[in-house]
């Protein structure tokens, strides 16, 4: 994680202390990722969030989220904040006082992997963030070793062979032997 992460050092909603990160103001936080990761299995938990000009904005590999709608999961169970996320502008916020909670699954096209996911903060209230993704969704394919026939004979191809060539041999010794007698 880079930028202004601060992880949450009490219980906070359904979060246990440090396995969010506590945002607030002009802040982001943002998740860079050891390798590609399918952005269908990413997930951002969102607890806190305030409609008094909070608003949460997400960025796939740096460019801008446009959320939709369709984004918008129901409350977090455990949270005390039940009401729902909303869209705002390019992203989301609280629909009631005094907050709002929810899960946002990244639906409007986004890329089919994603190395780093920032999640911002706007406005003058805090609100807890966890991003969670499944690491294992993305692997590396291997290539299968490409092995190359060796040509080989069989035990009758290997006689033959061996014939053929003792038999070459024969008749060139004998024509050696026949060049080196004298003429009568």
């Amino acid at each position: 994680m880079s930028g202004t992460c601060q992880d949450n050092t009490v219980t906070a909603g359904p979060f246990e202390p440090g396995t969010a990160q506590l945002t607030g103001g002009a802040q982001s936080c943002t998740y860079t990722f050891d390798k590609p990761l399918q952005t269908s299995t990413v997930s951002i938990k969102a607890h806190g969030i305030r409609t008094l000009g909070s608003s949460l904005r997400v960025r796939l590999n740096g460019d801008l989220y446009q959320s939709v709608a369709a984004d918008i999961g129901e409350p977090l169970a455990g949270s005390t904040a039940t009401n729902p996320l909303v869209i705002k502008d390019t992203g989301y916020t609280g629909t009631a006082s005094p907050f709002s909670s929810g899960t946002l699954t990244l639906t409007n096209n986004p890329p089919a992997t994603v190395n780093s996911i920032t999640v911002a903060m706007g406005g003058g209230w805090p609100g807890w963030i966890q991003v969670c993704a499944d690491d294992g969704a993305v692997t590396t394919p291997v290539a299968p070793a490409v092995s190359v026939p060796v040509p080989t004979l069989s035990d009758w191809s290997l006689m033959l062979t061996s014939g053929l060539l003792a038999g070459i041999g024969f008749f060139a010794f004998m024509r050696k032997k026949r060049a080196g007698r004298p003429a009568a």
